[in-house]
């Protein structure tokens, strides 16, 4: 999968250029036959750009999105045992704001060499700044990826599936040319998590996406809701 995600870890580890975000995303693992046995050895593999004909990405609200990240560190420390983080960071609003505060208790990112004073400026009081940035910075630069390839690209929004999922299927297939071969199982939603940030943090992130984006993730981010912020975001 494409690179620039990470926990825990420092922005030496995230920040990606261009060039180091398309080689993480032409690179993964396979499996083949081994040489030594009847069994499969798995292999790291880098392919060509060549190969990738049509992009489809996918987004979701800025807020949902971090909170899914929440969810994942909660699965994470589950798997483990971890029962001390766990109680401390419970499945809610109080225990996401614990969280982000582990988060926002390093200044790594605001003192990075590749951050500028106005994008220092714009990290704080965004909670769980590091992730914002990430998600964000990923944005960029599947933008930039696919461009850069030479691709066709699908912008799918997640509430897509929501608000119009029979149109929205059927401009994927057609953009995949492919066809429906029958009906699939009805989609899920996943919950809205707005709730879990004060006011003043959403304006904060609003901020941030704005300083941060690129032209073509700002043109597909700006219609979130983004609460007092959004009049001003919209301009």
């Amino acid at each position: 999968s494409c690179g620039g995600f990470c926990s825990n870890c420092l922005p030496i580890n995230y920040i990606e250029t261009p060039r180091s975000f398309q080689i993480s995303c032409l690179s993964g693992r396979r499996a083949v036959q081994s040489k030594n046995s009847t069994g499969l050895d798995v292999e790291e593999v880098r392919y060509s750009p060549d190969v990738v004909k049509k992009a489809v990405h996918v987004i979701r609200s800025p807020f949902n999105n971090v909170v899914a990240r929440f969810h994942l560190e909660q699965k994470r420390h589950s798997r483990v045992g971890d029962t001390e983080w766990l109680e401390a960071h419970p499945n809610n609003k109080l225990g996401f704001q614990k969280w982000c505060a582990d988060v926002d208790a390093s200044n790594d990112l605001m003192e990075a060499r590749w951050t500028d004073p106005g994008l220092s400026k714009a990290l704080e009081g965004v909670p769980c700044h590091a992730e914002f940035f990430r998600y964000v910075q990923w944005h960029n630069l599947a933008f930039t990826t696919a461009r850069d390839i030479g691709v066709p690209t699908f912008v799918l929004h997640y509430e897509d599936y929501r608000d119009r999922f029979e149109g929205i299927r059927q401009d994927l297939l057609n953009f995949l040319e492919l066809p429906m071969i029958k009906e699939g199982p009805e989609f899920a939603l996943g919950k809205e998590y707005e709730e879990f940030y004060t006011a003043e943090q959403r304006e904060a992130v609003a901020n941030l996406v704005k300083e941060l984006a690129s032209l073509e993730t700002w043109l597909q981010m700006k219609d979130y809701y983004f609460a007092s912020a959004s009049t001003a975001l919209a301009e």
